[in-house]
């Protein structure tokens, strides 16, 4: 996974073009939702961050997002779990190869929307796993110049065991932009996996700071809530756009 993820970077790089005169970056963390927007084309961004659950003392890291700019609206993309560490052990992780497409632009209410396929890859455990893909729709719209309210559903095939199980998830927040720079948000997430009785709920937040239009900071944390107690986590990261 590693290797793939070094390959893809090579890569991409070689095909980058100079990122003057664009937007800030937009980022796809800190959160459980997946943006709207995708980076230009010939464009490369990388995210990644630290993850604890107090709970079970365990830590995650580099939770890395590698994306590309592969056309206007089209964005190829690869991420890594990395590694979780705590009292059980230490453990290395699977990742993902991903697609969005901008399907349309917002407008006021209306939102934007795009798609997002995934296919899960690589090892839990040191053992590979069988390919997990899901599909989600992306949704965005701005309520106010200061105020966003977007989310995002997704249905994926997952491998439990033996068994294959269908699970939905859905990410609802709202984004404030407290300056130029700055914003914070605050989310409500939840996971139904088909087969279990309890589905599982976080409400988590968090804030993010741009150093630069290239440049993002965060600091996130959540909780669960509801039957199916999951624990509560907190981490930060950064972005940053070639």
């Amino acid at each position: 996974m590693t290797r793939l993820v070094l390959l893809v970077l090579a890569a991409a790089l070689a095909a980058l073009g100079p990122a003057a005169g664009q937007d800030p970056l937009s980022a796809d963390r800190p959160g459980f939702a997946t943006g709207t927007d995708t980076v230009g084309a010939g464009t490369v961004q990388i995210e990644a961050g630290l993850e604890w659950a107090p709970s079970d003392d365990v830590a995650a890291l580099p939770l890395a997002l590698l994306r590309y700019g592969a056309g206007e609206g089209t964005e190829v993309r690869v991420s890594w779990t990395g590694v979780t560490t705590g009292d059980g052990g230490t453990a290395l992780e699977g990742g993902t190869i991903e697609v969005k497409q901008a399907l349309s632009e917002g407008d006021g209410l209306r939102p934007a929307l795009s798609l997002l396929g995934v296919v899960a890859i690589g090892a839990e455990d040191g053992a590979a796993r069988p390919l997990d893909p899901s599909v989600g729709l992306l949704w965005s719209s701005d309520l106010t110049d200061t105020l966003n309210l977007s989310g995002t559903v997704t249905v994926g095939s997952v491998t439990v065991g033996d068994e294959r199980r269908t699970e939905w998830t859905n990410a609802v927040g709202l984004g404030f932009a407290l300056s130029r720079r700055a914003g914070l948000f605050v989310e409500h997430y939840v996971s139904v996996l088909e087969g279990t009785e309890d589905d599982t709920h976080y409400v988590d937040g968090g804030v993010t700071y741009l150093l630069s239009d290239d440049l993002q900071l965060d600091l996130t944390g959540g909780v669960s809530v509801g039957a199916a107690d999951a624990g509560a986590f907190v981490g930060g990261g950064v972005a940053y756009r070639f």
